[in-house]
């Protein structure tokens, strides 16, 4: 049984290299071949050695030769193939597996060359030829993402909020959380009053999934007087339809102890907090629920307290019908064990669910932090650069300055000199002349 494959003959665009890798650097292999290529990652989960469907899909549908011509033309494709035994499977496999929130086999997963998905896919009706149309509307999903955050990022406040909010809504609710936690920090930064809803929302449905997570452990350990305590409390908190949602518990609970009038009456509660809400119409249906569980239950105590019909008996006593009871018998001690084992698991998950959101929580803070210091290492950069050039600027100014100074003085130096030289000749002069007169007087005495 393979335990991760890479299927040549119908991934012939990934290097035959990669068959030798394991799935972490398949994966990278791949989103560095995407990026190189300018393309996107096609992520396959399958289970073609024990799952029918997923080699039907494998063989009919990404293994048609029309498929593998156009998908060859955007994507760099992987297949991680899953043995049935979990034990068997490479733990980076399951990694990925939970990573990506991937429920059921074969399943499809479209990713760009960063990891991030942006489309998933399963089994549909229409062969390859609708499978792609399925898979190109995906893409061009992702083209426009692509086109609404380059445009966010080029505004500034509440117009970039919007517009990097509409390019979060194209994507599959389950994974932007996870995977487009920059995003939804400029978001935050662009919009900290919350006024377009979408921060909110996210948190609120990751809150929801935390809170039936709870819920439902708690139902497998069947602490039903805990669910009613606790849900009620919470009910009376809230308002509303959270108030009506939280309300629910109480009815199965309640349900669930056959306790049914005190259900009924939680039903009308229930309805009575918002009458014309989803929860509040569908009161008269959890009635009906209600009234189909007393009957059952009605019906297995008659059961019970009803003789048990003799028939005579037409051959031997024989060991089967023991070892059938002895065999139910050890069922439902495994099936103890499996629930206990069920219930613990859930604990783990629960408290695993806890720290994956407060880690969350705080890489998004992080991611804040980070954006922040990025615009203002952006900012200051700038100021640098515009300083650098009045420096310049100032210098070239100064230099100027300087040379028109020196440039004054020069001259008024030579002004001095030629006035000194003027002077001195002057003085010459007049020597000259009182020579010239002196040899005058002399000629004139002779």
């Amino acid at each position: 049984m393979r335990i991760l494959s890479i299927i040549v003959s119908v991934f012939a665009a990934l290097p035959l290299s990669l068959s030798a890798q394991g799935p972490v650097q398949q994966f990278q292999s791949a989103c560095k071949a995407a990026e190189k290529n300018k393309k996107d990652v096609m992520v396959v989960f399958s289970g073609s050695s024990w799952n029918k469907q997923s080699e039907q899909f494998e063989k009919e549908v990404i293994g048609a030769e029309a498929f593998k011509k156009q998908a060859d033309e955007l994507f760099v494709r992987v297949v991680f193939d899953f043995p049935r035994e979990r034990e068997k499977t490479d733990t980076k496999l399951l990694e990925f597996r939970m990573k990506y929130k991937v429920r059921q086999m074969p399943s499809v997963v479209l990713l760009d060359p960063a990891g991030r998905p942006f489309g998933y896919a399963g089994v549909m009706r229409g062969g390859a030829e609708e499978f792609w149309k399925r898979i190109k509307e995906m893409v061009d999903l992702r083209v426009k993402r692509d086109d609404l955050f380059a445009k966010g990022r080029s505004k500034t406040g509440l117009e970039r909020a919007k517009l990097l909010v509409e390019g979060l809504e194209l994507l599959p609710s389950q994974v932007v959380r996870d995977f487009y936690v920059m995003e939804m920090a400029d978001v935050a930064k662009a919009d900290p009053e919350g006024k377009t809803g979408f921060i909110a929302k996210v948190e609120k449905g990751e809150a929801l999934k935390r809170e039936q997570a709870y819920y439902q452990a708690l139902f497998r350990e069947k602490k039903y007087d805990e669910i009613i305590e606790v849900s009620t409390k919470a009910a009376k908190e809230a308002s509303g339809e959270d108030s009506q949602r939280l309300s629910l518990y109480t009815i199965q609970a309640l349900a669930t102890l056959e306790k049914f009038d005190q259900a009924k009456n939680a039903i009308d509660a229930m309805a009575s907090i918002a009458p014309d809400s989803t929860l509040g119409q569908r009161a008269p249906q959890y009635h009906q629920a209600v009234e189909r569980m007393k009957a059952r239950a009605q019906k297995m105590k008659e059961a019970k307290t009803a003789k048990p019909m003799v028939k005579k008996r037409t051959g031997p006593i024989v060991s089967k019908p023991v070892a059938i009871v002895s065999d139910i018998n050890e069922l439902k001690e495994e099936a103890v064990m499996l629930e206990k084992q069920a219930l613990e698991a859930a604990r783990k998950e629960n408290e695993l669910s806890k720290q994956a959101a407060a880690r969350k929580s705080k890489m998004a803070t992080l991611e804040k932090e980070l954006v922040v210091l990025k615009e203002e290492e952006a900012k200051s950069k700038g100021e640098l650069e515009k300083a650098v050039a009045e420096r310049s600027k100032l210098a070239t100014k100064a230099q100027a300055m300087k040379d028109v100074i020196e440039n004054h003085e020069a001259m008024e130096a030579r002004k001095r000199q030629v006035k000194e030289l003027e002077e001195k000749a002057k003085k010459l002069k007049k020597e000259a002349d009182d020579l010239n007169g002196d040899s005058q007087k002399l000629e004139n005495s002779e």
